[in-house]
C-alpha cells in the first residue's frame, strides 16, 4: 500500500510541475524549432542571393560599353550592399580613372565606402581614393581617406603616399618619418628603389636644412619639389596602379 501511495504522490508532483511549467516548456521547445528552422531557411535565403549577386556580376562583367550601365544598376538595384556591387563600382572607379574622370572615381569609390565593404575592400577603396585626392590638390582629404585604412596590408602603401602628400605640402621632415616606415612596413626582401629614393633625398633636404638655418626655405622646397616630387608624380600612376588592379584581381571571386 505503501509503494503504491508512492507512486501517486509522485504523479501528483509530476502534474502539479506540469501546470506550472508546461506552458513555458512547449514554448521553449517551440521557439528552438523555429530558430532552427528559422537560421536554415536564412542560409538558404543568403545561398540564393550570393548566387543571383554572382549571375549579375558575371553579365556586368561581360558587357560591352553599351550594356554595362543597365547591368551595373540592376545589380546595385538589387544587392545593393553586396560584395559584387562593391567590385563593380570599384572597376566603375577604375574605369573613370583611366579615362581622366577623377570626379566620377572618387565618387564611385565613396560610394563603395557607404555600403559597409569587408575591411579589406574598404582599405583598398581608401588607398585608391587618397590617390585621386592627392592628384587634385586636396592634401588634407587624401590623409584623411589614409588614416581610415586599417589593414596591416596596406601598411607600407599608406605611409608611402602619406610622404608623398606631406612632400607636396612642404614638411620634408613629415614626409621623411613616412618613408622611412613604409620602408620598414615593406615586405622583408622586397626592392624598393623608388621609395628608397624618396627616402633619401628627403633625408638629405631635412639635413640640409638643419645645417644651414638661414637657407630660404621656399627655395629649398622648390629644390626637394624637382629632385622627387614631380619623380613621385610620375611613378604614382604607374607604380601604384599596378599594385592596385594586383590587390583587386586577387580577389576576382568575391562572396557576399
Amino acid at each position: 500500500m505503501s509503494d503504491y501511495l508512492s507512486d501517486e504522490e509522485q504523479v501528483a508532483r509530476l502534474q502539479g510541475w506540469w501546470r506550472s511549467n508546461g506552458l513555458m516548456t512547449i514554448i521553449a521547445v517551440v521557439l528552438a524549432i523555429a530558430a532552427v528552422v528559422g537560421w536554415r531557411w536564412y542560409q538558404a535565403q543568403q545561398a540564393q542571393a550570393i548566387a543571383a549577386a554572382s549571375d549579375l556580376y558575371t553579365t556586368y562583367s561581360e558587357a560591352d560599353d553599351s550594356s554595362r550601365g543597365a547591368s551595373l544598376t540592376r545589380l546595385l538595384g538589387e544587392h545593393p550592399n553586396s560584395t559584387y556591387a562593391q567590385f563593380a563600382l570599384m572597376d566603375q572607379a577604375k574605369r573613370a580613372t583611366t579615362a581622366g574622370n577623377l570626379d566620377e572615381a572618387i565618387k564611385h569609390y565613396q560610394d563603395v565606402l557607404t555600403r559597409k565593404p569587408e575591411d579589406v575592400i574598404a582599405d583598398l577603396a581608401n588607398v585608391r581614393l587618397a590617390r585621386l585626392l592627392q592628384q587634385q590638390d586636396k592634401s588634407d582629404a587624401a590623409l584623411a581617406a589614409l588614416a581610415s585604412v586599417r589593414t596591416s596590408g596596406f601598411r607600407a602603401q599608406v605611409a608611402e603616399l602619406k610622404g608623398d602628400i606631406l612632400l607636396q605640402q612642404g614638411d620634408r621632415s613629415g614626409a621623411h618619418e613616412a618613408y622611412v616606415a613604409a620602408l620598414a612596413a615593406s615586405t622583408s626582401g622586397e626592392d624598393r628603389p623608388v621609395l628608397k629614393m624618396k627616402e633619401n633625398a628627403t633625408s638629405t633636404q631635412v639635413a640640409a636644412v638643419a645645417t644651414e638655418p638661414q637657407a630660404d626655405a621656399g627655395s629649398v622646397a622648390t629644390e626637394v619639389s624637382e629632385e622627387v616630387a614631380q619623380k613621385v608624380v610620375e611613378e604614382i600612376s604607374q607604380e601604384n596602379s599596378e599594385e592596385a588592379s594586383e590587390a583587386i584581381t586577387s580577389s576576382d571571386t568575391p562572396s557576399n
